[in-house]
């Protein structure tokens, strides 16, 4: 099922964090896990030759203006852009239930909107089936603006409606660098949380919800794209997901 995220804007939050003496250097990755041996799934982009196919993934999602394709800057790697309500992302979908996501990848932004509007980027989602309340998806996922970076917490429900829930804020990355991020999502304790760069920033969000183990799926690149965005490009690899 494709989804499209109907975001309403966040409000700024109380944890603002500056990323510039964090980040790696301009064009070379950051510290990150690659493909360990011990992940549920993983991915560097660097197979097959064929810069559109992607058979690791479950789907591959296009709208609008969105593009995806395997790419190189300074590593194998997956460019994701859209903008105006576009949207461009891979999919991997996870049968086996668990009770903590945990999904960290490499990202580099290399355009931000100047038009103003959001993105979100790089989402983990667990289907709730049957619905929890009148809960039928609890999103976990990377809010972008040109002046502030969100990790954020959407409920979508039976009747099509998205309820938005607490985020934690930091300035956005610099064009051109590599940035490594790990994101968790702890059903059991109904808590998202956030680590950059191997302890430059970590912060934790509430998801108003607790779960038994589920079913869960991720997304790599961009899944949204609010009106005015006129530009969002990123490039994404060492996509690595472990499930427990």
């Amino acid at each position: 099922m494709r989804l499209v995220w109907l975001v309403v804007p966040m409000s700024a939050c109380s944890l603002l964090t500056n990323l510039d003496s964090l980040h790696g250097d301009a064009g070379m990755p950051a510290p990150g896990p690659a493909c360990q041996a011990d992940a549920t799934f993983c991915d560097d982009f660097s197979e097959p030759a064929d810069a559109s196919f992607f058979p690791p993934w479950t789907a591959k999602h296009l709208y609008g203006n969105g593009q995806l394709a395997r790419t190189f800057a300074g590593m194998t790697c997956l460019s994701a852009s859209a903008s105006e309500g576009g949207f461009a992302n891979l999919e991997k979908d996870f049968i086996v239930a668990a009770t903590k996501i945990h999904y960290a990848f490499d990202m580099q932004i290399t355009s931000y909107p100047t038009a103003g509007g959001n993105v979100n980027t790089n989402s983990i989602q667990v289907p709730l089936v049957p619905p929890v309340g009148s809960t039928v998806l609890l999103s976990v996922f990377l809010n972008v603006t040109s002046g502030m970076t969100e990790l954020a917490v959407q409920q979508h429900f039976v009747d099509g409606g998205v309820g938005n829930g607490a985020t934690v804020a930091f300035t956005p990355p610099s064009l051109g660098v590599w940035t490594h991020f790990d994101m968790t999502l702890d059903l059991g304790m109904g808590i998202a949380s956030l680590d950059i760069d191997d302890g430059g920033f970590d912060a934790s969000i509430q998801t108003l919800l607790t779960l038994p183990a589920n079913p869960s799926k991720i997304t790599a690149g961009v899944d949204f794209t609010g009106p005015p965005v006129d530009q969002f490009g990123m490039l994404i690899t060492n996509t690595t997901v472990w499930l427990e």
